[in-house]
């Protein structure tokens, strides 16, 4: 993997072993709890987080067969990332676009969703692995709202809307009603 990905998927694998360490000591019940009946339970934040990478690699992994006609990133791209990235900043609540939508479980299972997001991630890393400073400078990622991303952007706001759903988790626990224990 180049250099610039290394560090930046790095950064993302110690960030959602973070999350997740914060939420493993915790019951089953209280992984589970909703703040509202219309509202995620912790694991689904992290179900939803991989919903989205999910169909970002997919989408990727098509775009990838055509990548000689796939123009590079650059200003206009960056100045995309920086406004998407400062909305993920905001103490906002925002609908999740169709494509990270999932359809929600009967039961959670805090090692099961474990085990998917590191199967996930290592389907990520074998990805990056391919590419070449050249090649991982094309717009590849579509966001659905804020349009294409070359890779290392693509990483950086995986980074970001992790730390956006990080708020959330904290929401979730700092809620009065949640069990405690």
């Amino acid at each position: 993997m180049i250099l610039v990905l290394e560090k930046e998927f790095e950064r993302l694998e110690n960030q959602r072993k973070d999350i997740l360490n914060e939420v493993r000591g915790l019951t089953n019940v209280q992984q589970t709890w909703r703040p509202a009946p219309d509202a995620w339970c912790l694991l689904e934040v992290f179900v939803h987080l991989m919903t989205a990478e999910r169909n970002g690699l997919t989408y990727m992994n098509k775009k990838v067969e055509g990548i000689d006609d796939i123009e590079k990133g650059g200003i206009t791209s960056n100045l995309r990332l920086a406004l998407l990235n400062s909305f993920l900043r905001l103490p906002v609540k925002y609908e999740a676009p169709a494509a990270a939508q999932f359809q929600p479980r009967d039961y959670y299972e805090f090692k099961e969703i474990e085990a998917e997001w590191d199967e996930l991630r290592a389907e990520w890393q074998a990805f990056l692995d391919e590419f070449d400073k050249e090649s991982a400078e094309k717009l590849l990622f579509k966001h659905p709202m804020m349009g294409r991303f070359n890779l290392h952007q693509t990483l950086r706001f995986m980074y970001e809307h992790v730390d956006h759903h990080r708020a959330q988790i904290k929401r979730i626990q700092d809620n009065p009603d949640f069990p405690k224990s």
